[in-house]
């Protein structure tokens, strides 16, 4: 995420929900746009803001994605109803009507996505699935049902980050992680494009790295990694 394969992250103040991270003496901004939460830290390869839209009403595709950012869930609704294949729109980085609903915690509007066909699968430009903006910001509830929707719990971005990594650099994550980690599925040992397995991050960046003692590899079934 130097030679030593080790990231330091700053940290802005409580009015700031931006930070960047140092990685190999390169600065990459917050990958995800700025959510209300008690703490900011990130990497990865997207930009640290999602463009306001000048006219969110204009057309069905963009008022749907305007509305799951908001929490608008009527508005969500009745857009499906009458345009059901908005369900797929997307904006300029990629993102979907559900990826903005769960990196903005909004577990019923996620549900109501899913059972309009929203996919799981989708990524944005930079390869975040819906999961991986979920975990990244600790919304348990959006990752369970997206878990239970059909995401793929190892899905990686394009620097190699899966959700259990995003969730991992964030030291409120713990109930995101117990999720992810006591998944028969999850591979704990998966590697990013640095070399870094998860656990590498959540050794340094909180106190939960002691949750990986459960992944050992004798013990995990789905340790065959690639």
């Amino acid at each position: 995420m130097s030679d030593e394969e080790e990231a330091t992250c700053s940290v802005g103040g409580e009015e700031e929900e931006a930070a960047t991270c140092s990685v190999g003496g390169e600065e990459e901004e917050l990958e995800e746009p700025e959510r209300p939460s008690a703490w900011t830290s990130g990497w990865d390869d997207e930009s640290n803001d999602v463009e306001a839209d000048p006219d969110p009403h204009a057309t069905p595709e963009r008022e749907i994605l305007w509305a799951c950012e908001n929490g608008k869930q009527s508005v969500v609704e009745e857009i499906l109803k009458e345009h059901p294949e908005a369900v797929g729109a997307t904006d300029s980085d990629g993102y979907t009507p559900l990826h903005r609903a769960a990196y903005s915690d909004f577990p019923d509007i996620v549900k109501l996505l899913l059972s309009a066909d929203a996919s799981v699968t989708a990524k944005t430009v930079d390869g975040w699935t819906a999961l991986h903006s979920a975990c990244r910001w600790n919304h348990y509830d959006c990752a369970v049902i997206l878990i239970e929707g059909g995401s793929d719990i190892n899905a990686v971005t394009n620097s190699g980050q899966t959700p259990l990594h995003v969730a991992a650099v964030n030291p409120q994550a713990h109930q995101t992680l117990q999720l992810l980690l006591m998944n028969r599925m999850v591979k704990p040992l998966l590697t990013n494009s640095n070399g870094e397995t998860a656990k590498d991050l959540a050794m340094r960046s909180g106190p939960y790295g002691y949750l990986f003692e459960a992944t050992d590899p004798v013990l995990n079934v789905c340790e065959d990694q690639e």
